[in-house]
């Protein structure tokens, strides 16, 4: 991370910083995203996990956590500022990782499988027959979360997946859970 100084804000504001003796001008910034545009997308395996915009003095990247490491956004951002950016030019990009931090709940009687219907208040089945599984692994119920139209189970990392809609589920009887090592929708047999 050569010339770039790691700044932590929060759990998911990270920033990135070259001092300079001057500031970074919107020209500048503009040119930077223009170059580089293609190079920032492929921050990640999958374009939809990366985005940036520039403001008066910085770029903010917004990166899904897991999807990359920070180190690896912070080599690759300090190569593209030391080919592009002049060298007196203080450079701010700030890296926001959105999505889940951690599962939504440890283990225990309180982190059970979420009932598809959110009046639900009887206890989830003993017995568990998948309607519907994920590739997302788990190891506990606490790992899967309801996401896309309130109809699909995915792992934790993953909750913030958009849904087709088409045809969403009303499956009074299903529920959210861990089921075989990955999360599933499910209902009794």
């Amino acid at each position: 991370m050569a010339g770039l100084v790691h700044t932590v804000a929060s759990a998911r504001t990270h920033g990135l910083v070259r001092p300079g003796t001057r500031p970074w001008t919107i020209r500048e910034i503009e040119s930077f995203a223009h170059t580089h545009r293609s190079e920032l997308l492929a921050l990640t395996p999958s374009a939809s996990d990366v985005s940036f915009a520039w403001g008066i003095d910085r770029i903010t990247l917004e990166v899904r956590r897991c999807a990359v490491r920070l180190d690896t956004v912070a080599e690759a951002v300090s190569a593209m500022v030391s080919a592009s950016v002049p060298p007196d030019a203080e450079v701010r990009i700030d890296v926001e990782l959105v999505g889940p931090l951690a599962p939504r709940c440890a283990g225990g009687a309180d982190c059970g499988p979420l009932p598809l219907d959110a009046a639900r208040t009887d206890p989830p089945p003993e017995a568990r027959a998948v309607l519907s599984p994920s590739t997302d692994a788990c190891a506990r119920d606490g790992e899967c979360v309801i996401a896309g139209c309130g109809s699909t189970c995915v792992g934790w990392r993953e909750g913030e997946r958009m849904g087709v809609c088409l045809e969403a589920r009303s499956d009074a009887e299903a529920w959210c859970g861990c089921v075989e090592g990955r999360c599933a929708t499910f209902r009794a047999p």
